[in-house]
């Protein structure tokens, strides 16, 4: 379920590609035109900018796999993990736990 059927009960409207010849109003045919032109610029543009962030953020990050009995450590959230908190301030608190051995194979 989409957010938007969550909240208004419904899936949102969706717009329809105008067919050329379709209308006999030459005012209303350009705009939907214009509109058709604008909306695939826009979706062009938003695939550009997905790529783009896409680059910087895997930019920094490496393929690292690890064996199984490998010594790892674990990062977790310590305002999630309350079992595992040591500190009373989860924002002071260690953010890796370990070294401990990994049970099974894990790609990061």
């Amino acid at each position: 379920m989409t957010p938007i059927q969550a909240f208004y009960g419904h899936e949102p409207l969706t717009i329809a590609r105008y067919i050329m010849g379709s209308i006999a109003s030459e005012l209303v045919e350009s705009y939907l035109l214009q509109r058709d032109e604008v909306l695939q610029l826009l979706k062009h543009n938003l695939t550009k900018a997905q790529t783009r962030m896409k680059t910087f953020a895997h930019k920094s990050s490496t393929e690292v796999i690890f064996e199984i009995g490998d010594w790892v450590y674990v990062k977790l959230k310590p305002y999630r993990q309350v079992s595992l908190r040591l500190q009373k301030d989860h924002k002071h608190g260690r953010r890796y736990f370990g070294p401990s051995k990994s049970s099974r194979g894990l790609a990061q």
